[in-house]
């Protein structure tokens, strides 16, 4: 059960981001270039997923980050992230991919919502289990310019085993 739990988190995968742009003035930033930087970064998640490359994954976040699994109370902190996907990515070889639909710029604050597929693969042995999940992060533009994940929540889109 805790596998079915931990299924619908990656997408946030999560959960946990950084941005693609440089240093410069608020000027140089707009909806369409903020979009273009979160749909590489998701993308970014998806090959830290793959390849179990937990410190670029948790470079994408910001110290005080909260995470909030499905099932799980909320994960604080950047540290207790690392933490939780370490566990995660301990357990499961993973396959996803991110498709971002939307973000929306306010000033310094990105918030940003897509869908996920992911297949994961338990470590121990055992059948892959497939799911399709959403998410929602917001991003906070740091003062060199790039964004990072300041707060993320994803869950499945079909209910656990059992319900």
């Amino acid at each position: 059960m805790k596998s079915l739990r931990i299924c619908g988190t990656v997408s946030c995968t999560l959960l946990v981001l950084a941005g693609c742009s440089g240093p410069g003035s608020q000027a140089e930033y707009s909806p369409q270039t903020d979009f273009e930087t979160v749909a590489a970064m998701v993308s970014e998640f998806d090959r830290c997923a793959r390849e179990s490359d937990l410190d670029t994954f948790v470079s994408y976040s910001t110290e005080d980050i909260v995470w909030m699994p499905p099932n799980e109370p909320a994960v604080v902190g950047k540290e207790a992230v690392r933490e939780w996907y370490a566990n995660f990515y301990g357990m499961f070889d993973i396959e996803m991919t991110h498709e971002l639909l939307e973000s929306h710029t306010f000033g310094d604050v990105v918030i940003a919502r897509g869908n996920a597929t992911e297949t994961l693969t338990p470590k121990a042995g055992g059948s892959p289990m497939s799911l399709t999940a959403k998410f929602l992060m917001v991003l906070r533009r740091q003062p060199d310019g790039s964004l990072k994940v300041w707060r993320a929540i994803a869950n499945s889109n079909t209910p656990p085993s059992g319900i």
